[in-house]
């Protein structure tokens, strides 16, 4: 069972059967890091014969012609993405491509291929994921774990894990006091669900006024640009703590800030 994503799987579950026809498609999946893509590849690669298909990508950059299927995840990481074209453009082939930088994949390789972008996770779909993770957690603590999962498949699953331990070491928490108090002291996430390095920035922005440029954030913080961009900004500007301007960065409803 895939959660979320909806409107991806839709239109996949009308390509595939056509792809089982023998009609080819390239697939081109993107997403932030852990909502799912690999996952999802999988899926569809499981839905097609075994001894057609193939897993590869950057930088061990592989591309058997006798295959029909092929996997190719982190597609931002291949440096000569021309080597693909002669196969995309063939038809011959089922190409799905899977990256989380798109920025970084040049034009003519995405315009070959059919872009399924992936779209922010709801509440409600964080609190099936954590469910299909912790069947027994009480429904109160569930809609209260949501806050600390970031909206992130992967980051609920991590933290579903972690709580999976502890509770069978020290038994269910009797309320949600104590819930968070082993969220905050055994786990080291705060209570506003922002982990160290959230933290580090949104602390680094408060000591600066509110606002900052990304290059002096980056030199503040000492966090590199990508891990900025990709893992921090997108969940502090889907609270509403963040917003990103052409000046800079700025906290939002920041009752520090004055």
């Amino acid at each position: 069972m895939f959660i979320g994503q909806e409107k991806i799987k839709r239109e996949l579950g009308a390509l595939m059967p056509e792809i089982k026809r023998g009609i080819n498609y390239n697939i081109l999946l993107v997403a932030p890091s852990g909502y799912g893509k690999t996952t999802l590849a999988y899926k569809l690669l499981g839905m097609l014969p075994n001894d057609q298909s193939e897993v590869s990508g950057p930088p061990d950059f592989n591309f058997n012609p006798y295959l029909r299927v092929h996997f190719m995840d982190e597609m931002h990481e291949l440096g000569s993405p021309e080597a693909l074209y002669p196969y995309l453009d063939s038809r011959r082939y089922v190409v799905i491509l899977a990256t989380n930088e798109t920025g970084s994949l040049k034009e003519p390789l995405v315009n070959r291929c059919i872009p399924l972008i992936f779209e922010p996770y709801s509440k409600s779909e964080m609190k099936r994921i954590i469910y299909s993770r912790l069947p027994r957690m009480p429904d109160l603590f569930v809609n209260d774990l949501v806050k600390y999962t970031k909206y992130n498949p992967r980051v609920a699953d991590m933290l579903c894990q972690r709580l999976d331990y502890v509770i069978d070491v020290n038994g269910m928490p009797e309320n949600l006091e104590m819930l968070h108090e082993v969220i905050l002291n055994t786990l080291n996430i705060s209570e506003d669900g922002l982990g160290p390095l959230e933290r580090r920035y949104v602390d680094f922005l408060r000591s600066v006024g509110g606002s900052a440029s990304l290059s002096l954030i980056t030199n503040g913080t000492r966090i590199d640009q990508k891990t900025i961009e990709r893992d921090i900004e997108p969940l502090l500007v889907l609270q509403g703590r963040l917003a990103i301007g052409h000046k800079g960065r700025s906290l939002l409803n920041d009752s520090s800030i004055h």
